[in-house]
């Protein structure tokens, strides 16, 4: 998997009076290549895929393949959801050609035991036609996918090749990067504690904050990786004022706002979501100002 180590993106849908801009689209996807990401993540929670409809997702894949050329690997995250046969069935029925690996978020609202966390992959695991990549991310779902079931998952499911671990917890993204398999992928989810898990030994990350800084953030990722944790934290001090306003309100509204003062696109998210409020926009801008003020 190690088309999967280092940064990928998850990217935004950019919206413009609440119609999906692709022009912004693909000037974001060809922004990510020239920076030389390493993977791009498509629809995930930061895409707000819940809000598309299916016609809205299949246009937004097809313009991220189309301006992507090939170029970077790509992973599609509408493989989650709290009914495990209907995940699976579509698993086993949609398109996927151009699609690397499939982003699959714990089941959510239903919280289900360690057992049935187990139970739910496993099935998953039998219909996959790509690998799969697991999402925990408890604060979201309302589950935490533990250690010991993400050694067993990886032990014994063939098609689950990682894990996206956004808990937060240093001590459980331990016990996995411990436990697991090496060949197994753990890759961090959460932009704040990225360099902390990348130092126990984290393959990569998953990022939101690479939409506006792909540059900056691919240079963390990539220092840590070389062990090089002088210039990665210089990396992660640069960009430390940012990441609270992505996430004030909810994501990805922040980035959203974020991307919008740099004139890439608009803040619009869709309801429920609204976008950054006025004292939290201003905020976001002063804390890009000092960035830029530190990057020349």
């Amino acid at each position: 998997m190690s088309d999967f180590n280092g940064l990928g993106t998850a990217l935004i849908t950019p919206f413009r009076d609440n119609r999906i801009d692709l022009d912004a689209l693909a000037v974001l996807v060809e922004r990510q290549v020239s920076a030389q990401v390493d993977f791009l993540v498509v629809l995930g929670t930061t895409g707000e895929a819940s809000t598309l409809s299916q016609e809205e997702i299949q246009a937004v894949i097809a313009k991220v393949l189309d301006v992507n050329a090939g170029r970077l690997p790509v992973v599609l995250g509408i493989f989650g959801g709290n009914n495990t046969d209907a995940v699976v069935q579509k698993m086993e029925s949609y398109p996927l050609s151009g699609i690397d690996a499939l982003l699959s978020v714990t089941p959510h609202y239903n919280r289900p035991s360690q057992q049935g966390l187990l139970a739910h992959y496993k099935a998953l695991n039998q219909a996959a036609t790509r690998p799969i990549i697991m999402y925990n991310v408890p604060k979201r779902t309302g589950v935490n996918l533990s250690a010991t079931t993400v050694q067993e998952l990886a032990r014994t499911c063939d098609n689950i090749v990682g894990i996206k671990e956004a808990s937060g917890d240093m001590w459980q993204g331990a016990q996995m990067i411990r436990d697991c398999p090496k060949d197994f992928l753990i890759t961090s989810g959460d932009d704040q504690s990225a360099l902390p898990l990348l130092s126990l030994g984290a393959k990569g990350i998953i990022s939101v904050i690479s939409n506006a800084y792909p540059e900056e953030f691919a240079s963390l990722v990539r220092f840590a990786m070389e062990d090089d944790y002088r210039q990665a934290r210089a990396q992660h001090q640069l960009l430390l004022d940012i990441h609270p306003y992505l996430y004030a309100q909810s994501n990805p509204a922040g980035i959203k706002a974020c991307l919008s003062h740099m004139g890439l696109c608009t803040s619009d998210v869709r309801l429920p979501l609204v976008p950054l409020s006025r004292n939290l926009s201003e905020g976001l801008e002063e804390a890009m100002l000092t960035v830029r003020q530190k990057s020349a």
